[in-house]
């Protein structure tokens, strides 16, 4: 009884973290496409600027945009290493 706790604890630790591996990824991609759209946002900023239409504020906006999405790009890229190091932990395969 105790070995088949342990074994639906650990299966289910698995697929819990397995969910939480995907949501990373995806995570991720999303990330990748607001990376995308923020610059395309401070290019066209960036020539606003230049041609006298937004203001500086509005432009140092727009980058600070993009830069926290950046960052927020490397955290769940972090995220996303630090449970796959726990899946190969959980699953005695971190060491060949």
């Amino acid at each position: 009884m105790s070995s088949d706790n342990i074994h639906v604890r650990l299966y289910t630790g698995l697929l819990n973290l397995n969910q939480q591996i995907e949501r990373e990824k995806r995570l991720i991609s999303l990330a990748d496409e607001k990376i995308s759209l923020a610059q395309s946002i401070v290019d066209e900023e960036t020539k606003n600027y230049s041609l006298g239409r937004v203001t500086l504020n509005d432009l140092i906006d727009e980058i600070n945009k993009l830069e926290d999405n950046k960052f927020s790009k490397i955290s769940h890229q972090i995220q996303l290493k630090k449970l796959v190091i726990e899946w190969l932990r959980l699953t005695d395969t971190l060491i060949k």
